[in-house]
């Protein structure tokens, strides 16, 4: 409908992908615990052009990051990086 009037729309999805590190940041102030202490954990399918720039910003702040996903060899660059870049580990799945 808002399409229709020619009113741009953000995908949902999209907008929540750059809010991330700052959604994780505030869940860990209202809970009162460490960012650096906690493991955080993305389900996805595909790797896009933004999630490797996604994935050194929350390796930036935590302990580690599980990926869970169907299509293994996609993530395993990533995975390399953050433990080679940031001494982040990251265990894809």
């Amino acid at each position: 409908m808002l399409q229709n009037a020619n009113i741009p729309v953000i995908e949902g999805m999209l907008l929540s992908t750059y809010l991330l590190p700052e959604i994780i940041e505030y869940i860990c102030n209202k809970m009162e615990i460490e960012e650096e202490k906690q493991e955080i954990t993305i389900l996805t399918k595909n790797r896009s052009k933004g999630f490797s720039n996604l994935a050194i910003e929350l390796a930036k702040d935590v302990k580690r990051i599980h990926i869970v996903t169907n299509r293994v060899m996609q993530f395993e660059s990533i995975e390399r990086d953050l433990e080679r870049i940031l001494g982040v580990g990251c265990q894809i799945t």
